[in-house]
Parts: C-alpha cells; sequence; structure tokens
C-alpha cells in the first residue's frame, strides 16, 4: 500500500499514519490507537488498506495510570512495515520523523492526515504538533501552495506550526474535496472555518 504514493488516500493515511500510528519492535505490526468516538477514521483506513483485521475496544494508562478506553488497529505485515520505515516511520519516530518526498498535488492530503492525526482545530486558531523537520515540511508546502506562512514555534518536546483567523484559506485548501478525513475535525472546519473572502475581510 505505501510503496509507491499515487493516491489522496495513499498520502492522508500515510499522514494519519505518521502522527498517530506506530511500529512495532519487531518492525512486524503497524497500530493505530483513538479514543472510541473517531473509530470512523480506522473504519476508513481499514477499507483502503483493504485489511479485515478487526479494530479492538481496549483499555491503556496514561502518566498518571489513569485508564482510559481506546480503539485500536493492528496489521501485521512486513511489507507494509517495511515500506513505512523507507518513508522515516520508524519505531520511536517522535523525535525523528521528517517530511517526506511527495508529489506536490498530494502534499495538502498528507499534511491532512497529519492535522486528523495530531493537530487542533479550534474556533479561532489551528494548530499541528510535530518534529521540526515535519513541521518545517508542512509550513513550506503551505506557503507554496495558499501563500500564506503559519507560525512556527519550538514547545518542550515539539514544535507547533499554527494559524489563525487570516489563514482560514489553507483549511479550505486542506479540505477541499477530501474523499478521506477525521469527521470530528471535519465538522469543526465547517462550522467555523468555511467563510467567504468577502466575509473573512469584514470579520479581520
Amino acid at each position: 500500500f505505501f510503496a509507491d504514493i499515487t493516491t489522496p488516500e495513499q498520502a492522508y493515511i500515510l499522514g494519519f499514519v505518521a502522527a498517530d500510528g506506530g511500529i512495532g519492535n519487531n518492525e512486524h505490526t503497524l497500530f493505530i490507537g483513538l479514543h472510541p468516538q473517531d473509530r470512523d477514521i480506522l473504519e476508513k483506513i481499514r477499507f483502503h488498506l483493504g485489511s479485515n483485521a478487526p479494530i479492538k475496544q481496549t483499555f491503556a494508562k496514561n502518566n498518571g495510570q489513569e485508564r482510559y478506553e481506546m480503539a485500536v488497529f493492528y496489521v501485521s505485515s512486513m511489507t507494509l512495515v517495511q515500506d513505512l520505515i523507507a518513508l522515516g516511520i520508524t519505531p520511536r519516530k517522535s523525535m525523528t520523523l521528517k517530511y517526506p518526498a511527495l508529489p506536490q498535488a498530494l502534499e495538502r492530503h498528507y499534511i491532512r492526515g497529519l492535522w486528523d492525526g495530531d493537530g487542533h482545530i479550534g474556533r479561532d486558531q489551528f494548530s499541528l504538533a510535530a518534529t521540526y523537520a515535519t513541521a518545517y515540511g508542512a509550513q513550506q508546502a503551505i506557503l507554496a501552495a495558499t501563500g500564506r506562512t503559519l507560525r512556527l514555534s519550538p514547545e518542550r518536546s515539539f514544535y507547533r506550526l499554527e494559524g489563525s483567523g487570516r489563514s482560514w484559506s489553507v483549511l479550505q485548501w486542506l479540505y477541499k474535496d477530501s474523499t478521506i478525513h477525521l469527521q470530528r475535525k471535519f465538522m469543526r472546519y465547517q462550522q467555523w472555518w468555511i467563510r467567504t473572502e468577502n466575509h473573512q475581510l469584514s470579520l479581520f
């Protein structure tokens, strides 16, 4: 599935896995664990991968050892995992992930996957948490496509890429005609960020 990224769905899932997926230490397994309310995107990813692996409900613990429920999807495939590793998605990727070389037409789908996995869409701003290389790569792709420069700033262990009201066209670029997205964040985009240019100018 990841040997040659040529479709919006492949690019999106690659971005989502880069943000919210993981590779097992045995380098045979891809796993994605999310809050049960976001099970819909696991169903879509499973469909596009052509997998019949079950999506399981389980419990995990946070740093405070509090239990919380998760929906988890595992795929065991050495070929699939090796292709992901070649694209920079390795075990313990949170400090090493780089922005991949993709056709320009597919970059917005990859970035939408990143945003759905590790991003936030609020009423007044939207942001992405990532490694410096990933955040910078996304920033430059967004600038080239939309003419908007999102703010890039360091946090404790990651970098944050952030836009506000005047950057509303970035989200329109990310979600335009999208065939795959996380429904919860897409609804936030629809509720707060779909505007005409004239309306936007009157607000800001």
